[in-house]
């Protein structure tokens, strides 16, 4: 799984858009996945904050730790 897939699957299981962010967080209280200087960031954005950051140096393993995040809240 890669970046371009993470859309895709959140459509497959209605996750509403403003849930999350792909790229550079644009929606406050959503996760957000993004590349950043070689790797792979997956955090939870609120009011200008980022929580819960963790950074990946895969893109598959960012994609399926955000998957993983994303089902536990809507699933």
């Amino acid at each position: 799984m890669n970046i371009s897939d993470i859309a895709h699957e959140m459509a497959i299981l209605s996750i509403p858009s403003n849930a999350f962010s792909i790229g550079d967080p644009t929606q406050d209280e959503s996760l957000c996945i993004r590349e950043k200087n070689g790797c792979w960031e997956v955090f939870y954005y609120e009011r200008g904050i980022k929580t819960g950051l963790r950074v990946f140096k895969e893109e598959h393993e960012a994609c399926e730790n955000f998957l993983f995040i994303i089902k536990s809240w809507f699933m």
